[in-house]
């Protein structure tokens, strides 16, 4: 499946470029067959047909080999952030079940001493130089799997709650491909470039599977350098670029002592996290192109995305949902309401997982009548068009009056002294909830100029009745603000 779609366009174009880094370029044959001599080395390793494969790896051409390596075994990708720490690493590696860690010299201290805590560790692989360690000839890896095979297994946190494992098989995958295929229509000739993390469903799905699922080149940074990006952009000649708001908005805002020429770019869009749309006005102002939004989850991959011919009129909406995906917005009752009216967000598509990997209850919370619900509210226009305008499951509940944080982070935003606002729900003493707002500030600031800016504006219950300031913010890779921390933060 995955693999014999990748094998075709490396029998097509073996001489085409597949992955690029600052440091080397690799054709898709030479691509398949690091590939293969990492399948042969799992093998040797004792994995088999489905058993998970965890890498601990970042982005470039480790990540991606291992990657189609799993896929040419039969086995199940399970790409762990490279930020984990130790508690973090034995979580996802128990959990998951890995039979096998592949990583790379830099880190292979770091895990040796993780599986040290194991009673029955999961091997480790180590790559070196962007080739497999090598083994003794092997028995070739499966031919073929089933598109009801699992194929990935990630973990979905959103910004509260345990982390949920998704698994998703070889069909859900391929679909998610084929449908972000036909609306954005990557072609051989396209070159995406990948600086947001491949570990992530938004990496993963719109910028490793969209390029090498149809023939074009992958160019990899590591890590996020505006600099770096807007030379890039140039000098590789990129045509799609898959970021989130935090990296546009510091493109904008980046100093350069000559404009670089992008003209190159065909789509340049934003997922992860609500992207202002002054940002993408910014993006557009200096180089010509709107930042268009993507809407979509660890579940389901991309859902929609904002390809709309005015994008300036349009600019709040994250787009039509990719056929044959569907997105509908339901009552509390589970009624389908009408364009215009705000509801919860469901969605519907054949590439989303069919529930949380044992985990019933957290299934049964999500998945209801072949929809899934991520939590989030929105409204549909007459043309289809979603808004997404808050999160149901952020509502801080105020001696049973609802609070919604957006609401008052909006209000608090127009302080002068207010740098960043994140408003959270904190037990109460007696029961409920109290509004906390966690502010970063750009100057000096008392609580009192908070609460007297929020007087009059907000009812009562609204008002925050603690303020807290703070260096900054904790996101995550994608830059989506991590409420649960800031709460567990607070608690302590």
């Amino acid at each position: 499946m995955i693999w014999t779609r990748f094998l075709n366009w490396v029998k097509q174009s073996p001489d085409r470029e597949a992955i690029v880094t600052p440091s080397q370029r690799w054709t898709y044959g030479e691509l398949s067959v690091a590939a293969e001599t990492l399948a042969f080395r799992l093998l040797g390793e004792g994995v088999r047909a489905g058993d998970p494969v965890a890498f601990f790896l970042p982005n470039g051409f480790d990540f991606v080999a291992t990657f189609l390596a799993a896929a040419r075994s039969g086995c199940v990708s399970v790409p762990l952030n490279v930020n984990y720490q130790t508690e973090e690493l034995t979580y996802y590696l128990r959990h998951s079940g890995a039979r096998v860690v592949v990583t790379d010299e830099k880190r292979r201290a770091h895990l040796e001493s993780v599986l040290k805590g194991f009673e029955t560790p999961p091997r480790l692989v180590v790559l070196e130089d962007g080739r497999a360690i090598h083994a003794s000839p092997l028995p070739r890896p499966p031919a073929s799997v089933n598109p009801g095979s699992p194929a990935l297994h990630q973990y979905s946190t959103g910004s509260t709650g345990e982390p949920k494992p998704v698994v998703r098989t070889q069909g859900q995958i391929l679909s998610e491909v084929e449908h972000f295929s036909h609306a954005v229509k990557p072609a051989p000739e396209d070159r995406i470039l990948a600086v947001v993390p491949l570990f992530h469903a938004h990496g993963f799905g719109n910028a490793l599977l969209a390029a090498l699922m149809n023939g074009a080149t992958l160019v990899v940074l590591e890590s996020f350098n505006p600099r770096e990006v807007l030379s890039l952009l140039e000098k590789e000649q990129i045509t799609i670029y898959p970021g989130v708001p935090f990296m546009f908005k510091l493109l904008t805002e980046t100093r350069l002592a000559a404009s670089p020429d992008l003209s190159s770019l065909r789509l340049v869009f934003s997922a992860g996290a609500p992207l202002d749309s002054e940002v993408s006005r910014s993006f557009h102002k200096r180089f010509g192109l709107y930042v268009r939004q993507l809407y979509g989850s660890t579940e389901t991959g991309s859902i929609t995305l904002n390809l709309d011919s005015d994008a300036e009129a349009t600019l709040g909406s994250v787009g039509r949902a990719m056929a044959p995906a569907e997105v509908r917005i339901f009552d509390e009752s589970g009624g389908r309401l009408p364009a215009g009216e705000e509801g919860e967000v469901g969605i519907r598509s054949p590439a989303m997982t069919n529930g949380y990997e044992g985990s019933p209850d957290a299934t049964a919370a999500s998945f209801r009548d072949g929809f899934f619900f991520p939590g989030d509210l929105g409204r549909m226009d007459e043309n289809g068009r979603l808004y997404i305008t808050g999160r149901k499951t952020f509502f801080i509940n105020v001696g049973g009056n609802k609070v919604d944080p957006a609401e008052v982070e909006r209000v608090i935003a127009t302080h002068p002294k207010v740098g960043e606002v994140v408003v959270i729900g904190v037990k109460a003493p007696y029961g409920g909830e109290l509004v906390k707002a966690v502010i970063v500030a750009r100057e000096k600031c008392e609580p009192f100029e908070i609460l007297d800016a929020c007087k009059g504006k907000l009812a009562e219950y609204k008002i925050p009745q603690q303020v807290v300031f703070r260096d900054e913010i904790p996101r995550s890779p994608l830059g989506k603000v991590l409420r649960k921390y800031l709460v567990e933060e607070l608690i302590a």
